[in-house]
């Protein structure tokens, strides 16, 4: 929402504020509501405030991604499989298979699954570990791959 201040240290400002903190304003007779021009105006001003607090969308993963984890209110083992901004959960080795997730991967969640209750904090931090030096030495790499072709 679009206001003008009427009032106060911001008087005669004009400013985009958010829709609730805007119609208190305006009820309060503390700002004006100054309409946008367009659509085109009004996403532009929008989009100037970043992503809301409530948007829950993953953040987008280049390549595909394999992670070993727990579900957070049952506990049960499961295996992410990130690609851009799609993540699929399996819970079985049959599905980790037929997703075709790499040996490594399905070795891991197969061990995570047999594995004692007590055992899986201590797997999962090694495998959280293991997941970001892997990381780590594709970017490394990465990084040395792009440096070659530039030389």
């Amino acid at each position: 929402m679009k206001i003008k201040y009427l009032s106060g240290p911001k008087s005669g400002i004009v400013e985009h504020v958010n829709n609730t903190i805007g119609s208190t304003l305006v009820a309060a007779g503390l700002a004006e509501h100054i309409p946008y021009k367009n659509y085109i105006e009004r996403l532009s001003e929008t989009a100037r405030e970043g992503s809301d607090v409530s948007n829950v969308n993953p953040p987008s993963v280049t390549g595909t991604v394999w992670e070993v984890t727990t579900a957070p209110r049952s506990g049960k083992v499961i295996l992410l499989r990130k690609t851009g901004f799609e993540t699929a959960r399996i819970e079985t080795v049959e599905q980790a298979a037929a997703v075709g997730a790499p040996q490594n991967v399905v070795k891991q969640f197969k061990a995570m699954l047999e594995a004692p209750v007590s055992e899986l904090p201590q797997m999962l931090a090694d495998a959280k570990r293991a997941a970001e030096e892997n990381d780590r030495a594709a970017r490394i790499r990465e990084y040395a791959t792009v440096n070659a072709a530039r030389a």
